[in-house]
C-alpha cells in the first residue's frame, strides 16, 4: 500500500470519528407522553421506549373492559422516519404488522383503536369463511390485532379444507391467474413495486403479506407475514363441499 493512500485512509479514519463524536454530542429532548410512552429527540434519530395499550378482544361483546395488549419495545427511528409523530409512526408499525402484545392488561374500549379491515377482507371472510362461526369470526379474524388468514392458523375450517406451506404454493401455482385479485394490507410509497408480470408463489414470497383471490372467487392464496410459522395457505371452495 502506498503513501497516498495510507494517507487517504487516515483521513477518512479521522472523518469518521469525528462524525461519531459530534453525533454523541447532538443535543436532544425526552418527552414522556400521556400513555407512558417515553420518546428522546435528536438531529438525526428518534427513540421511541413504546408503552402503548391497543385492543386485543373483548371477553363479553357487552363489556366496556378489554384484554389489551401492551406494545412496549424499545426503538430507534432514523431520517426521515424521525420526523414523524409518536402516533403516526404506531399508525406506521400496525400497518406493518409489527405491533405485537409485549404484555397484557385490561382497558377501557374508549381507549382502544380498532384495526380497519378493508372492503377486500370483509369480502374473503364472507366467501371463504361463511362456514364458521359468527363468534368465532368476531373473536378471531376481525377483532383488532387479528388477520383473515386466522381461520387457518386457530384452524377454523376443517383442516382437510385448505393447503399449507409448499402444497399450498403448488397448488396456486397450478391455477390460472388471470384477472386474479391481489391485496396487500400492509403495503406503501416505500416498498418495491410488485412485478405484475410474475406473480409466481416464489416471487410472492418476497411480499411482506399478500392476498390473492380468483377472478371468480373459486380459489385463493394467502401469504402471510409470519411465513416461517404460518402459510402460506391456499383454498378452493370445492373442497370445502
Amino acid at each position: 500500500m502506498d503513501r497516498k493512500t495510507v494517507k487517504l485512509l487516515k483521513i477518512i479514519g479521522a472523518g469518521a470519528a469525528a462524525l461519531a463524536a459530534a453525533a454523541s454530542l447532538t443535543p436532544f429532548s425526552v418527552v414522556t407522553h400521556e400513555d407512558a410512552t417515553r420518546e428522546i429527540k435528536a438531529l438525526l434519530y428518534k427513540i421511541v421506549k413504546w408503552d402503548r395499550a391497543f385492543a386485543w378482544e373483548k371477553s363479553d361483546p357487552s363489556d366496556d373492559i378489554a384484554k389489551a395488549g401492551v406494545y412496549a419495545p424499545m426503538k430507534v427511528y432514523f431520517y426521515p422516519k424521525n420526523r414523524l409523530s409518536v402516533n403516526e409512526l404506531f399508525d406506521w408499525e400496525l400497518k406493518r404488522g409489527n405491533v405485537y402484545a409485549t404484555y397484557e392488561t385490561e382497558i377501557g374500549m374508549a381507549e382502544s383503536q380498532p384495526r380497519p379491515f378493508s372492503d377486500f377482507e370483509k369480502e374473503w371472510v364472507r366467501e371463504f369463511a361463511g362456514t364458521v362461526p359468527q363468534e368465532q369470526v368476531d373473536k378471531h379474524v376481525l377483532s383488532c390485532g387479528n388477520f383473515i388468514w386466522h381461520v387457518f392458523s386457530w384452524e377454523l375450517l376443517p383442516r382437510e379444507a385448505y393447503l399449507e406451506g409448499d402444497a399450498a404454493r403448488a397448488a396456486y401455482d397450478a391455477e390460472d391467474h388471470t384477472g386474479a385479485v391481489f391485496f396487500e394490507p400492509f403495503a406503501d410509497e416505500e416498498d418495491e413495486p410488485r412485478n405484475e408480470k410474475d406473480d409466481s408463489a416464489a416471487a410472492l414470497d418476497r411480499r411482506i403479506e399478500i392476498y390473492v383471490t380468483a377472478a371468480d372467487r373459486s380459489w385463493s392464496y394467502i401469504k402471510t407475514h409470519e411465513t416461517d410459522d404460518c402459510g402460506p395457505y391456499f383454498i378452493k371452495k370445492e373442497t370445502q363441499k
